[in-house]
């Protein structure tokens, strides 16, 4: 039944042993973060457990934890808060730590996740300007040419460490069952209201040949459907950008999680031969004891008759 698919009660030691076990590809991490966004009750322990593995792992993974909590604080936001609240009470204490260990390649990687917790609103420029390495100089960007509207910039994904994910364990099912229900839910070509939005553009937007039959009173309403329209085809452009970033991932671990299995019944088809041979080995002997001790004399018989024998000789008979 359902109760079979749900994931097991949650152990902070539990959250501890995988921090330790994840690596910096974006399969490792993402199987991490579904994990902790499925305990989002227990954000507190989970983002103190995460400090206290910045502050005591190696330089060459704590970039790998920063970019884990950007995943976990990114993907639970249409859930709640809990978690950029959390984080946002540790972070300075994490990073401080990050910049006193780590290089200046990290510390651009680190800036490049701030720059898009600005950008995307999750905290705000104060907050962020907080967590920036004392040496960060904001870089010149002139003023837009039109201040009321300004384009959100496309963010790209950040960088995975790509011979780490052939190493990595496949996810338990759970995990995996959690993943592909966040991808249902989120994907954005599942989403009827953006869909049904793209749909209904109005046909002069869409057909260039029909431009020629549109009177000058009709242009300035049509301007601005088409600046409408332009930014509703520019955000289901980005959802399906990232949904498909979500769906390669999911196929590397799709293949992760059959290769895996395959292995393991392989194994488990070895195992079970083995076995057989073993039963078939112990029902042979069972047999042979058993046609052995059919063959022996009936010892109940053999007191009945020795009644009429004469006794056996005493020790002092044998040797006079």
């Amino acid at each position: 039944g359902k109760q079979s698919h749900r994931m097991s009660e949650f152990n902070v030691s539990s959250f501890e042993r995988k921090v330790k076990e994840v690596t910096g590809s974006q399969q490792s991490i993402q199987t991490l973060s579904v994990w902790a966004i499925h305990y989002r009750k227990h954000a507190k322990d989970i983002v103190e457990a995460w400090l206290r593995a910045v502050l005591s792992t190696k330089e060459s993974k704590k970039l790998t934890l920063i970019y884990l909590a950007n995943d976990i604080i990114q993907n639970s936001k249409r859930k709640g808060p809990e978690y950029s609240t959390e984080f946002g009470l540790v972070m300075a204490k994490a990073l401080e730590n990050v910049y006193q260990y780590c290089d200046d390649t990290v510390e651009k990687a680190v800036n490049r996740v701030l720059d898009i917790w600005e950008e995307r609103g999750i905290y705000d420029e104060h907050k962020v300007s907080m967590l920036r390495p004392r040496s960060y100089t904001p870089p010149y960007s002139p003023p837009p040419e039109n201040p009321e509207k300004v384009e959100e910039e496309t963010v790209d994904p950040l960088p995975v460490e790509e011979d780490a994910e052939a190493s990595e364990e496949p996810p338990d099912t759970e995990t995996f069952l959690e993943q592909l229900k966040s991808l249902e839910h989120s994907a954005a070509s599942h989403d009827d209201r953006m869909r049904l939005q793209v749909s209904t553009i109005a046909d002069e937007l869409v057909n260039a040949s029909s431009i020629d039959t549109i009177d000058r009173t009709e242009l300035e309403g049509l301007h601005q459907d088409a600046e409408n329209s332009h930014e509703v085809l520019q955000k289901y452009g980005k959802r399906l950008s990232s949904e498909m970033r979500d769906r390669v991932a999911m196929v590397r671990m799709l293949k992760s999680y059959i290769s895996h299995h395959r292995t393991e019944l392989s194994r488990a088809e070895e195992r079970l031969t083995e076995h057989r041979q073993k039963l078939e080995k112990v029902q042979r002997v069972r047999t042979q004891l058993q046609s052995h001790l059919d063959s022996l004399p009936d010892l109940s018989k053999l007191s009945s008759n020795s009644e009429g024998l004469a006794p056996l000789p005493s020790v002092g008979d044998l040797f006079s």
